[in-house]
């Protein structure tokens, strides 16, 4: 009624403005900030889902060789980027975790072959929110068959005149346990769905391989895979 204002400052010391100070006062006056309101949209607790979409990876190929009087040499180490097609359906166990089965495909590599069926869980951090973070692991049997190169003991006549070494080519099938391991995040969709990006870390446990040559004897070699992939999943 007096026009007196007091306010504390940050400093804690109190500060008095009378009403011969400022121009004038409003009574009753509200203060409202304008905020955006976020639908947030219901997502998938029950029942299953049915997963499609691509996965891009990366293939490091580790080769421990022992050479041998016809085998000089092998490549330690080779790389193969393949892009798959990427298909799963899973069960919702609760809100935050779902449990099912995966499998990929590879529908682009450099002459090679590789596909994956197994188990797959998956647990979300927080459901609740449109952009979900969430951790997959995965347990498969995958197949891969790719092409080794080897240096041998054989002299032959090429283009160039006669060479010593000469390169030859085996087909490798490397039957494995593979483990994925990884973070995603997904993302609401309308009616239900979400569309999910993830990256996974793996590596095969190689349970037996195969050399296939065009020679009587084979190399001795022993191979192991590891890797990445990067996953966009259309879930429905």
């Amino acid at each position: 009624s007096t026009g007196v204002l007091s306010f504390k400052g940050r400093d804690g010391k109190i500060y008095s403005f009378k009403n011969t100070d400022y121009k004038y006062f409003e009574y009753d006056k509200e203060f409202t900030t304008k905020t955006k309101k976020v639908e947030i949209l219901p997502r998938k607790d029950s029942g299953y889902e049915f997963g499609v979409g691509l996965s891009f990876g990366y293939f490091n190929i580790s080769h421990d060789f022992t050479p041998d009087a016809y085998y000089l040499n092998g490549f330690e180490s080779s790389g193969d980027i393949p892009i798959s097609l990427r298909l799963g359906v899973s069960k919702y166990l609760n809100k935050n975790s779902s449990f099912g089965l995966t499998g990929e495909y590879a529908l682009i590599m450099d002459d090679n072959n590789y596909f994956n069926i197994g188990a797959r869980y998956q647990y979300i951090y927080n459901p609740s929110k449109n952009s979900a973070f969430y951790f997959p692991v995965e347990l498969k049997y995958s197949r891969y068959q790719f092409v080794s190169q080897y240096q041998t003991s054989d002299t032959i006549y090429a283009d160039l005149g006669w060479q010593y070494p000469s390169q030859l080519n085996t087909e490798v099938a490397v039957n494995a346990l593979e483990l994925n391991i990884g973070q995603g995040v997904s993302f609401a969709l309308k009616n239900k769905k979400s569309l999910s990006l993830e990256l996974l870390l793996f590596k095969q446990f190689v349970m037996s391989q195969s050399i296939k040559s065009e020679k009587e004897i084979s190399p001795k070699s022993e191979f192991g895979i590891n890797g990445l992939k990067l996953s966009l999943m259309m879930n429905f």
